[in-house]
């Protein structure tokens, strides 16, 4: 026969619940958490091409146009046309200076809205930058 510790009840029986009790605290005790920890995102920057032969396409001379952006995000414009750009606000935010072909300009937009710009080279040059 076997012999059971007092504190068990003195029988097999007490025994065997009291281990299966001690058995689910400890297992319980191990669970894990399913939180996903958060890292913080960094606004991704993003390159608006000015297209060959873009003094004659219009809203087409920017691709993307329009460019959409979060707050805190860097744009580059990228000239890949065989002509001297800009990139002025309409609001005067920005004015890129004159970029000469295989050239860039970037600015990084700090506060959310919608925001046009033109070529002053090149009237119909126009384009629109979303700041979300």
């Amino acid at each position: 026969m076997y012999q059971v510790h007092p504190f068990f009840g003195g029988s097999m029986m007490a025994f065997r619940i009291g281990l299966g009790i001690l058995l689910v605290v400890v297992l319980a005790g191990c669970g894990s958490s399913s939180s996903t920890p958060t890292t913080p995102t960094t606004p991704q920057p993003l390159t608006v091409t000015i297209v060959p032969a873009a003094r004659t396409l219009g809203v087409a001379a920017f691709t993307p146009n329009p460019a959409s952006v979060t707050a805190g995000a860097k744009l580059t414009w990228s000239n890949t046309d065989t002509t001297t750009h800009d990139m002025v606000s309409d609001t005067g935010i920005w004015d890129s200076g004159r970029i000469a072909p295989g050239d860039h300009f970037d600015f990084n937009f700090a506060t959310k809205g919608t925001f046009n710009y033109h070529c002053s080279i090149h009237s119909g040059m126009i384009g629109t930058v979303v700041v979300q």
